[in-house]
């Protein structure tokens, strides 16, 4: 793998806000099933556990890897358990050509699914809204 991203120079992406635990506290555990491909050929399969930044699987790859705080973010608050997902890594491959050396983007991307397990108490308090509201609750109860 290669250099990973800093999160600290990201212009519109706050950084973390610490451990998985305290960044997530609703969650009991976060899941991310993929498939890495480069330039369209498998180049891995895995799952991905606890962390909202993946690395890129690209030795060549600086600053890359993939970010999943935003979907988390998303899922959590339209209380979703699972979401089918496609990232670009946002890393740069450093190549030489007629003597120079330029940056191109890296073309690792993955196809995956996101799988979120809420803590005992966020799903017991879910059930209390859905009871409260009726069957549209996330319609604002229309």
């Amino acid at each position: 793998m290669g250099k990973p991203m800093d999160r600290s120079k990201l212009a519109f992406i706050p950084p973390p806000l610490g451990p998985f635990e305290e960044a997530y506290p609703q969650l009991e555990s976060a899941e991310v099933e993929f498939v890495e491909y480069d330039l369209g050929l498998l180049s891995r399969r895995d799952k991905w556990r606890d962390s909202d930044l993946m690395p890129c699987n690209n030795r060549a790859c600086k600053g890359g890897g993939y970010l999943f705080d935003c979907d988390f973010h998303r899922m959590i608050r339209e209380h979703q358990t699972e979401k089918t997902i496609e990232a670009r890594c946002g890393g740069k491959v450093s190549t030489f050509r007629g003597g120079r050396r330029t940056s191109t983007q890296c073309e690792f991307h993955l196809e995956g699914t996101i799988k979120l397990k809420y803590k005992p108490v966020v799903a017991e308090n879910e059930m209390l809204k859905k009871k409260e509201l009726g069957p549209d609750y996330r319609q604002g109860g229309r």
